[in-house]
């Protein structure tokens, strides 16, 4: 008699959701940064082509809400401690300068 002990990389794909839900935060936010620069340009009163702004604003804030979809998604996904560990590493200082540059290359 065999005895089949899985030993998948569960803690491998937890750290992965984790990332990933880092990630979309991150991205997330330079999105909404996006979203509020054109809203600015609006106010401001300095844009030149309405249609063409009108397309680019849709369409930041079209991405912004399917990150923000998927991220919502993704965090009800995680559990009890992926999520204790996604608060650690929230207030992990290098942890968050490496994200910031990560989202600025997206």
């Amino acid at each position: 008699m065999f005895i089949f002990l899985w030993t998948g990389r569960s803690k491998y794909k937890a750290a992965e959701a984790i990332a990933g839900v880092l990630a979309l935060e991150k991205t997330l936010e330079s999105h909404q940064s996006i979203v509020r620069e054109l809203e600015h340009q609006l106010i401001s009163n300095s844009v030149n082509d309405i249609t063409t702004f009108n397309l680019q604003l849709n369409d930041a804030c079209a991405r912004c809400a399917k990150v923000a979809e998927t991220h919502v998604r993704r965090r009800a996904g995680l559990g009890i401690s992926e999520s204790a560990d996604l608060q650690k590493l929230k207030k992990n200082v290098y942890l968050q300068v490496r994200m910031n540059a990560h989202a600025l290359k997206i």
